[in-house]
């Protein structure tokens, strides 16, 4: 019986992680193609703004993954948050 308790539990979240993320891509698919028409209205190049994303981000990984791995994941989550709002 507590084999089942556990299984259930886990599909329970599992199905509640999959709601959250369907409903998290879902706004940032619908986010997109507001951003790219207010980029193209301030005459900005979309193409070059992903580009310099993704660049930014393959340059950084190297650096943020050891300081991740040495505060620890929720301490770099809470970070991440504090650098947003600011």
């Amino acid at each position: 019986r507590d084999e089942h308790d556990v299984q259930y539990n886990f599909f329970r979240f599992r199905l509640h992680y999959l709601i959250v993320h369907m409903a998290i891509m879902l706004a940032d698919g619908l986010q997109g193609t507001h951003l790219y028409v207010l980029y193209e209205s301030y005459g900005y190049s979309v193409a070059s703004l992903y580009s310099l994303g993704f660049l930014s981000g393959a340059l950084t990984a190297p650096f943020t993954g050891p300081v991740v791995d040495y505060i620890g994941r929720r301490n770099s989550a809470l970070l991440y948050c504090l650098l947003e709002i600011f």
